[in-house]
């Protein structure tokens, strides 16, 4: 589905480590499969998808399926700390995440505010964060279709980000964003 995929800041996944959260933007349904396919298999192995209640499994079969195909696990957006026990658990357990601070799909492509969840789950369990910032994997399956196509995809890898104890939610959140928003501007 990407054709071709070029991937720029590779370096930066040969040193981690389980585990880590996995940020990217989100503006596909094939965001997360990009995402998988990057990891080293030693952090693939061990890495659960937050996938969105609402959206992801409303339908039993489907949420089971995604389940089944990308190891994902229902999240309830916007369920505030509650809604985060899961994802803190398999952290503390040295599972990796992948997760869409943007908390749902942008159908422009511009990247939309980040939520506070993801800050929670790194200063909450101090693990470090992994941005990426894919580029045109919209085009696969654009918003209103219903048939994906191959597009060229450009995947930015940026260093980990790890914050030291007292570190704000607000802080956190902003410095994840603004190392997304410099992988944008690196494509």
């Amino acid at each position: 589905f990407c054709r071709p995929l070029t991937v720029e800041g590779a370096e930066n996944l040969k040193a981690i480590d389980n585990p880590l959260l996995v940020i990217a933007n989100h503006t596909s349904n094939f965001d997360t499969a990009i995402v998988l396919s990057l990891l080293p298999m030693r952090i693939y192995n061990r890495t659960a998808i937050a996938a969105a209640a609402d959206r992801m499994y409303r339908e039993r079969l489907k949420g089971m399926l995604n389940s089944l195909q990308y190891n994902s696990f229902p999240i309830t957006r916007g369920g505030g700390r509650e809604a985060l026990a899961y994802s803190q658990w398999l952290l503390h357990n040295g599972w990796s995440l992948v997760i869409f601070p943007e908390v749902k799909r942008s159908r422009t492509g511009e990247m939309q505010p980040f939520h506070a969840g993801p800050s929670l789950l790194a200063l909450n369990e101090n693990v470090p964060i992994l941005p990426m910032y894919i580029k045109g994997a919209g085009d696969i399956l654009p918003p209103g279709t219903q048939n994906s196509e191959p597009a060229p995809v450009v995947v930015g890898v940026g260093p980990l980000l790890r914050f030291p104890e007292g570190t704000s939610i607000p802080d956190c959140k902003q410095q994840m964003e603004d190392a997304i928003r410099s992988l944008a501007s690196q494509g």
